[in-house]
């Protein structure tokens, strides 16, 4: 009896040393694939979406270049008054290489090719500032069924860590920038603190020394935890982040080395966000002698009636 003892004793040893083992293995793989496999950052992440409609979301607009029958995209953009779109100064430089004859607002449809197409006036990019902001006037005015303005959050609107918000986007499905029928989509996400944010793109820096350091122009969002996959992903640079039914910040930034992978997930993404921007636009608006943009501070708003 006390050999049979001795040796069961001896096998559970031998158990829970394999089950510390596999905790151990365990925990090595998860911090792994946390922190060392390529993060989707930015608008390089593969978008976990469910379907969007321009019939909910009418502000949305594309920038893209046509040539022929070839619409080849930039980036997304919102439709803020009835001639002028708001997108990133990013957005605008990687349109520098066309024509502005070739370039064009596309909106009014789930689908880009399908969209109404605008003649880009003229393009207007925040050299002066801080913000990474740009403005795309078109020749004729937005009046479609589903091209409808969205306010711009002014300084006063209430950041709430943690509260659920918006990105609204095409899906790429491409690897270069021909476009092909794609669907408008989009994903909910959280807002991330300031700090936290920081904390995290010091870490990934340790592994990836071009990651941007965030300022205070800047906000993060993201998926609610470490194993999920959803944001903008190829060439959503401009796409809007929405606080219900106003504009709170655009896709910002995109490292172009870092490609999204399946097995790491969770990183937030940068956005420019936009209550600081209310002077720069005023001085536009004055230059301009027209209003370019509604401001509000807090979301549920009655859309204003636009003049002729």
């Amino acid at each position: 009896m006390k050999i049979k003892w001795q040796s069961c004793l001896f096998t559970s040893n031998i158990v829970l040393a394999i089950i510390n083992v596999c905790v151990l293995l365990c925990i090595f793989l998860e911090t792994f694939f946390r922190y060392e496999c390529e993060p989707p950052i930015g608008n390089d992440r593969t978008i976990h979406v469910t379907a969007k409609t321009i019939q909910v979301y009418p502000f949305i607009a594309a920038f893209v270049f046509v040539l022929s029958s070839d619409i080849r995209f930039i980036c997304a953009s919102s439709i803020i008054s009835k001639n002028w779109v708001l997108t990133t100064e990013d957005c605008l430089e990687a349109g520098e290489e066309f024509e502005l004859e070739n370039k064009k607002i596309i909106s009014n449809h789930n689908e880009l090719e399908k969209g109404i197409q605008h003649q880009v006036k003229k393009c207007i990019r925040a050299y002066e500032i801080s913000l990474d902001l740009g403005l795309v006037q078109v020749v004729e005015p937005f009046k479609a069924r589903f091209e409808k303005l969205i306010p711009v959050a002014k300084k006063g609107y209430k950041f709430i860590p943690s509260k659920i918000v918006t990105v609204v986007s095409w899906l790429m499905t491409t690897s270069g920038f021909l476009l092909e029928p794609n669907d408008l989509k989009g994903t909910a996400l959280r807002l991330y603190k300031y700090q936290e944010c920081v904390n995290v793109m010091n870490r990934l820096r340790m592994n990836y020394s071009d990651l941007p350091h965030l300022d205070k122009s800047m906000v993060c969002a993201g998926p609610f935890n470490i194993t999920e996959h959803q944001d903008v992903c190829h060439f959503g640079s401009g796409s809007p982040l929405v606080d219900d039914d106003l504009l709170i910040g655009l896709v910002l930034w995109t490292p172009t080395e870092i490609k999204s992978s399946l097995n790491c997930g969770g990183y937030p993404g940068i956005y420019v966000h936009l209550w600081n921007s209310l002077q720069w636009i005023q001085k536009i608006e004055k230059k301009e002698k027209q209003k370019i943009a509604f401001f509000i501070e807090t979301p549920n708003w009655s859309r204003p009636i636009l003049p002729d």
